[in-house]
């Protein structure tokens, strides 16, 4: 965000042996300047728990949240306390994401930048009379 190389770096599962991530990193660091990063991009790097078998690049995979929620208390006013509560999250099994990656027991490298946007869904919106939505309903009706 600041125009400068970013790094963040996690180490799966309840593993406490970050040696070999630690390793893979600090080479990464010196040869940042190397690495084909546009601006406005940070990598995210996730370490497997146990054996390090390699390292790649890929997309992010879909976390699946199994939470409920449970009403604990509900007082006067109408204030509500809730607990969120549920099991440990699980992914979307799809080759090409940190999450395979990390299932293989491979270094997940994943370039992220902070530009939403879809940018195909733009070009499609771009098509659809939002001016109309300014006009009064009688109006845009007749």
């Amino acid at each position: 965000m600041l125009g400068l190389p970013a790094v963040a770096v996690s180490l799966s599962g309840r593993s406490r042996d970050f040696e070999p991530l630690a390793r893979f990193v600090a080479r990464l660091v010196e040869e940042l300047d190397d690495v084909p990063m546009p601006n406005g991009t940070l990598l995210n790097v996730n370490g497997p728990p146990g054996e390090v078998k390699g390292a790649c690049a890929c997309r992010l995979g879909k976390r699946v949240y199994n939470d409920r929620m449970e009403l604990t208390e509900e007082g006067e006013r109408g204030r509500r306390r809730y607990r969120l509560y549920g099991d440990e999250p699980s992914y979307e099994h799809e080759p090409g994401t940190d999450f395979a990656a990390i299932a293989e027991g491979l270094i997940a490298v994943t370039p992220i930048h902070f530009d939403l946007t879809d940018q195909a869904g733009v070009e499609e919106l771009a098509g659809f009379d939002l001016e109309r939505l300014l006009r009064p309903a009688t109006e845009a009706v007749g």
